[in-house]
């Protein structure tokens, strides 16, 4: 009976130490690299019917879009009637910046992304545009 306490006690112990070690966090270029994204929305905290209404007609021409980020800094989205290609990188663990524009990491994780930048107008006002896009 000590040997079967022994033993099952061991069988436990490596299978906590193979699945902790197998779980190692990935990094956000890891993830962000992992596969092509989808757009799934844009959304505002703006309350300007013109803010709202540029949010829509985004969310329209972007649907279905794809976006794809590779290993040397450069991107690719591709709507359904174009592409457009760029620059991406990180700042730091909670900066993205595509080409000039900088937004926060709001979540990175193997099924979303989602980001959202400052917005400063002088005549809508300030407001935040998020925008999410899915595995």
């Amino acid at each position: 009976m000590k040997k079967i306490s022994t033993l099952l006690f061991s069988l436990s112990l490596i299978s906590v130490i193979l699945f902790t070690t197998g779980c190692e966090k990935m990094s956000n270029e890891e993830l962000l690299l992992d596969h092509i994204w989808t757009y799934d929305e844009m959304t505002t905290s703006s309350n300007n019917e013109t803010v709202l209404a540029i949010v829509a007609l985004s969310n329209a021409l972007m649907a279905g879009s794809t976006f794809e980020f590779m290993s040397d800094g450069s991107y690719i989205i591709t709507t359904s009637s174009s592409s457009d290609t760029g620059t991406w990188e990180f700042i730091d663990d909670d900066t993205f910046l595509m080409d000039t524009d900088q937004m926060e990491i709001v979540s990175l994780t193997e099924d979303e992304f989602v980001i959202e930048a400052e917005e400063v107008d002088n005549e809508y006002g300030t407001y935040t545009i998020r925008i999410r896009l899915v595995r």
